[in-house]
């Protein structure tokens, strides 16, 4: 996986624990409100793992800046194009 489906695949997981938080306060039963919250707290962390493990250049194998900003084109630390390298 590259760091660009990574991110995908974390936008998509935070926005599903957004949707778990917003519907356990229109619950009324606790326990389906506990796991939706524990569903959400779950989602966040296998997002945040996501984006850590994943946030690498292709050429140097540096971090690339993590965040919710749109990814770079090139990475900030050997000035490679990161688009065409993942196009192989």
């Amino acid at each position: 996986m590259n760091y660009k489906e990574a991110n995908s695949k974390s936008n998509t997981f935070l926005i599903i624990a957004m949707i778990l938080f917003v519907g356990s306060l229109l619950i009324q039963q606790w326990i389906l409100q506990m796991i939706c919250l524990v569903g959400g707290l779950v989602l966040i962390v296998v997002a945040i793992v996501l984006r850590v493990k994943y946030s690498k250049c292709p050429h140097c194998k540096k971090k690339l800046p993590l965040g919710f900003r749109s990814e770079p084109d090139k990475c900030p630390h050997c000035k490679e194009l990161i688009i065409k390298s993942e196009n192989r």
